[in-house]
């Protein structure tokens, strides 16, 4: 039996504990089945067959079709992950004078470095990054995700001229995606998912997500650097959806426009320290609040959405938030059909275009302020509740018109300047009741008409001016 000298055995224990050095795998193809499995499909860089493994990196690349460079092999990859493997490091890419990049299929690949996404295509397959993993998405090439999943725990960065194709694919974020470019951001008629429970952040310039994705915030933060457009087009497959808390951050703006008929589905808080924006064509249904600062929530456009099924739409405005609806062009709708809002905070309604509100109620237990001259509200059989403070202020007169329920509850009218008209011109079906510990107070002038025989109950203090312009009180 030979003996290992004490020199020998030392040496053995070494080289046995040494670190297994990484690799650089780059497919070749030369195994001819598309495997990744197959060690013969891939060659590290002294020209030796493997399979990549955790600690490796795989690079695919298609190469060729370039008359001018006939002696450039043409390979146009397709590899059929055939298990489930992890890499430190990916590379998609393509060298083509068609800008055709590789396809992964089947399977299911986990990333812990860096994964650069050039071109190519993800079909029918898992690709998981792990918190350590930073992908870059860019080149100018076709991208497209078919059919697969791509889960991010770390970084993601998109930064292309090209918009990304989810074609039925899926990107579920739990880390931080950035969408660094400005333009479309997913390609449109193509469909897709993407539900972020991280951090979803545009860094500058004005970015559209796109008509056709469906776009769910589940628990996580949307950060704007820039203008950040959720957009949606109604029968094109895409949605909108803020299921659970969620936050508005940055000092750009979220924007959210899409058609009237197609409703941008809301639960639970949203926190804005950001700028959020309902613009024109939106729709929203669902039961929600907004907790926002002064300035950072603005409603130029759009509606609250009648709810399918119960309960119905309500917006509740949280104690020390601010909403300001502002007429931007045409008319600002803001409900349609059962909608409900409660003002727990402040309510400021800009002029000169009205609220459109059919069938619902507006429920006033912190500050609505009516700013400027117009009509305010256009009621379709309307209720208007004020138990806290409405305040009118600016020139010119200030109306609600239509066949409206106004209740002054133990609330407070403070016509600041001007007058605050609850005399419809249009139509004398208009219903007001003053009940409880009512306050009118201001230097300018509350004018009331009534039905006839609406009720008045309870002392109401008059230290501004007042006047009954029709009707009269029970």
């Amino acid at each position: 039996m030979r003996v290992l000298t004490p020199v020998a055995l030392a040496a053995l224990l070494l080289l046995a504990a040494a670190p297994v050095r990484a690799a650089g795998y780059t497919w070749v193809g030369r195994g001819n089945d598309g495997l990744w499995s197959n060690p013969q499909n891939w060659r590290t860089g002294i020209d030796q067959p493997g399979v990549p493994g955790a600690g490796d990196t795989a690079s695919l690349t298609n190469t060729g079709g370039d008359p001018d460079h006939p002696e450039v092999p043409d390979l146009r990859i397709s590899v059929t992950v055939d298990g489930a493997y992890s890499v430190a490091g990916l590379t998609l890419a393509t060298a083509r004078i068609d800008g055709v990049g590789p396809s992964l299929n089947q399977g299911g690949l986990t990333v812990s470095g860096n994964f650069s996404f050039s071109a190519g295509t993800l079909f029918v397959t898992t690709v998981v990054c792990t918190e350590t993993c930073n992908v870059g998405i860019s080149g100018g090439f076709l991208k497209s995700i078919a059919g697969s999943s791509l889960v991010n725990y770390g970084s993601v960065s998109w930064s292309d001229s090209r918009p990304l194709r989810l074609q039925d694919g899926a990107i579920t974020n739990f880390g931080t995606f950035t969408v660094g470019a400005a333009g479309l951001f997913v390609e449109e008629f193509f469909g897709g998912t993407f539900v972020n429970h991280g951090v979803f952040q545009q860094s500058g310039g004005t970015t559209t997500t796109g008509s056709t994705l469906a776009f769910r915030n589940e628990g996580g933060t949307i950060r704007a650097g820039g203008t950040l457009s959720f957009s949606g087009l109604a029968g094109a497959g895409g949605t909108i959806s803020f299921r659970g808390p969620t936050r508005i951050e940055g000092a750009g703006t979220v924007r959210l426009a899409t058609t009237v008929d197609r409703a941008i589905l809301w639960n639970d808080t949203t926190t804005v320290t950001g700028h959020l924006e309902i613009a024109s064509g939106s729709s929203l249904a669902g039961v929600f609040a907004i907790d926002a600062c002064d300035g950072c929530f603005r409603w130029t456009g759009g509606a609250l959405s009648f709810s399918p099924a119960p309960p119905s739409t309500t917006m509740t405005i949280l104690p020390g938030s601010v909403l300001d609806i502002e007429s931007v062009a045409g008319i600002t709708q803001a409900a349609v059909g059962g909608a409900n809002i409660t003002n727990l905070g402040t309510i400021r309604w800009h002029g000169p275009n009205p609220l459109r509100w059919q069938a619902g109620t507006l429920a006033n237990e912190g500050t609505l302020e009516l700013i400027g001259d117009g009509q305010a509200l256009y009621s379709i059989g309307n209720t208007v509740v004020n138990h806290g403070l409405i305040v009118r202020r600016g020139p010119g007169t200030t109306t609600l018109d239509g066949p409206v329920v106004f209740r002054n509850e133990s609330g407070t009218i403070r016509v600041a300047e001007g007058t605050f008209s609850l005399a419809s011109p249009t139509d004398e079906t208009m219903s007001t009741t003053f009940l409880g510990g009512s306050r009118v107070e201001g230097a300018g002038l509350l004018r009331v008409r009534t039905q006839g025989g609406d009720p008045w109950d309870g002392a109401t203090t008059i230290t501004g001016h007042m006047e009954l312009a029709g009707g009269s009180y029970s």
